[in-house]
Order: C-alpha cells, then sequence, then structure tokens
C-alpha cells in the first residue's frame, strides 16, 4: 500500500528521488524497486529518525502520513513543482483533525478508519484520499520465481491457494489468532467434494497451522517471490484479512477474504468476495490483545465461528470451475462482490 501510494504521489507532484527506511530492507527491495523514483532502500525505520533533518522532505507512512519539512531545503521542491505544497497541507490537515488517533496509534486505529469509510475511502486508498491525490489502482509489478512451477507441478491456472497465517508481528506465540476462520478443514473438504481435480495450495509461514486435505502443502516452504508466482497464479486465494489478500490484489488476483474482529468497510479490496462476520466483528484494538483473544471473552469468537462453510462455498463454487475470470479486476471504479 505504500509502494502504491509512494507511485501516485511521484505521479502528482512529479519526478523526485526517494530513499526509503523500513524495518525490512528486503522486503522493502522486493516492492519498491519498479517505483519509479526510488533512490536507496535501507534497513532500519531508527535510522529514518536520526537522519530526517537532512531531506527536504521526510514522509513517514503508516496508517497515516506525517509530513516532516526542511525550514530551508522543502523550498527547492516547492520551486520544482508547487503541487507539494497542496499535498503536504491537506495531510498536516487530515493529521491535525485526527490528532488523537494518530498520537495513540495503534490503539485508535478503529476510529481512525471509521472516520476514513465515513469519507469514503478504503485502506487501499487512504493514504492517497487523506493526501488529495488520485488512486492509481490495486495492481503493482512485483517480481516473481517461476521456478516454483517446475517444483511443484502446479500449473498456472489449475489451482487455488489457501492461507490461515495472522501477523507475526503480534504472534507472542499464540497457536492461532481472533482473524483466523476456524473451519478451514471443513471448506476444503467441502472444496475437494465438488471439485476433486483442482488442487488446493496451502501458503504461509510460522503463524500458519497445516490445513488437513490440502494437495500441495507449501507452509515455511517459498521465498517471497515464490509465493508470489503461486498467488500469481491461483484461480483463487482464500484467507483471513491479512498481507497475502494486499498481495493476491497487487498481483491482480481475486480473493474469497474472511472477515472477523478487522473491518470489512476499511480492508475489503471491491474487487474479492468478502465474507462478512456471522456476528459481531470490527472489534479490532478495542483491547490491546485483540488479536489473541476475543474481546468478549469467547473460546472461539462467534464473528468467524459462526460463518459456515457451506455457505462459503457457495460463494466462491462460480470462481473454482475452469475457465473462469481470476482477475478481481482491481482497479478504480471496480465495484467487485460481497457477501
Amino acid at each position: 500500500m505504500i509502494a502504491r501510494y509512494l507511485r501516485d504521489l511521484l505521479a502528482h507532484v512529479g519526478p523526485v528521488e526517494v530513499d526509503i527506511f523500513a524495518s525490512n530492507a528486503g522486503i522493502a527491495e522486493w516492492v519498491f524497486r519498479d517505483v519509479p523514483g526510488v533512490r536507496g532502500i535501507y534497513d532500519g525505520f531508527y535510522i529514518w529518525k536520526r537522519v530526517k533533518q537532512d531531506y527536504s522532505a521526510a514522509f513517514n507512512v503508516q496508517q497515516v502520513v506525517i509530513v516532516h519539512r526542511h525550514p530551508t531545503h522543502f523550498a527547492a521542491l516547492l520551486r520544482q513543482n508547487p503541487a507539494w505544497q497542496e499535498v503536504c497541507d491537506r495531510i498536516d490537515d487530515f493529521v491535525s483533525r485526527h490528532q488523537a488517533s494518530v498520537d495513540n496509534h495503534p490503539l485508535m486505529d478503529n476510529l481512525l478508519a471509521r472516520a476514513m469509510v465515513e469519507a469514503g475511502f478504503a485502506r487501499r486508498d487512504a493514504l492517497q484520499g487523506l493526501s488529495g491525490i488520485v488512486y492509481g489502482g490495486d495492481r503493482l509489478p512485483l517480481q516473481v520465481d517461476p521456478a516454483i512451477f517446475e517444483r511443484t507441478g502446479l500449473i498456472p491456472g489449475g489451482y487455488i491457494t489457501v492461507s490461515n497465517g495472522f501477523d507475526a508481528n503480534f504472534d507472542g506465540g499464540i497457536p492461532t489468532s481472533t482473524k483466523v476462520y476456524p473451519h478451514y478443514t471443513a471448506l476444503v473438504a467441502r472444496i475437494k467434494a465438488s471439485f476433486p481435480h483442482l488442487p488446493v495450495v496451502q501458503l504461509g509461514v510460522q503463524t500458519s497451522q497445516p490445513i488437513p486435505g490440502i494437495d500441495v502443502q507449501l507452509l515455511n516452504a517459498t521465498t517471497l517471490r515464490e509465493a508470489a508466482a503461486v498467488i500469481g497464479g491461483s484461480r483463487l486465494h482464500i484467507d483471513n484479512e491479512g498481507g497475502l489478500v494486499h498481495l493476491a490484489a497487487a498481483l491482480g488476483v481475486r480473493s474469497c477474504v474472511l472477515f472477523g474482529p478487522t473491518s470489512l468497510a476499511y480492508y475489503a479490496y471491491p474487487g474479492n468476495l468478502n465474507i462478512a462476520p456471522g456476528a459481531c466483528g470490527d472489534c479490532w484494538w478495542m483491547k490491546r490483545d485483540w488479536m489473541s483473544r476475543c474481546v468478549r471473552g469467547m473460546d472461539v469468537p462467534e464473528c468467524l465461528d459462526t460463518v459456515r462453510p457451506d455457505d462459503v462455498f457457495r460463494a466462491i463454487e462460480p470462481y473454482l470451475g475452469p475457465g473462469r475470470d481470476v482477475s478481481n479486476g482491481a482497479g478504480p471504479g471496480h465495484h467487485g462482490e460481497a457477501a
């Protein structure tokens, strides 16, 4: 999402050299490598805090954007393109109107998301919305490694992918998360009963749990580029709301996303099959441990537990047969489906 934002920002204000500071430079290099204007990519947000004063402008981009402008060098950017002033003023205005959420991030992200939805934006285009620039669409050029197909025997367009992982940064040693759909085993069995010759591939890393009935098990068995190749060739990706859904959207692949504690209105891509919670839901960051424990104290969160596998299957069934359009049509103006 930040790479899309940088793409759209530079399309709006004109070319300029940009250095990226990220918590993982290897992943950032993969994501940002084809974004015009990127000069260097460095490992460590703490370094950015020390050197930001050396730049004409420094953008801290997370759920919102915070701009640090050099007292004199920023004028050079304005001479290059006065549009910088309007963009930065819009950002400053948004931050000032939502200062409590910004200061308490991530504890008030839920409230911030509601404000963005009310303004007509979602997570995919919120950064552009608050900056007053045009969203250029979900697609993003990413390098993939097709060698995974020779290794696994998978044929692009001839399988579906599934993931039950969750954010590794919030792991804390917990075996699963409130975000994870508890009926993947039954859903996979239902898919195999109706489409026995359609391979089901599981992707994920350390927070994922093996799903019985999977045909090709790739947990902790791919590089990022290999995982991107597999998702890019998937007929449909099935997942909780999370990182692989964003990756699929960037690659133009439709996902079926099962929403629980996070906001469907905020996080859903309009080209996806977005499955609403069966009850409750949208409680993220109401408590610090929302990802590991139901905020209502339930052993199995009702929001996802009440979503029946048969209902999910009926939503995805039209997209599992051969010859289907696997693209999610992601881009401006596409409305997609919801369930």
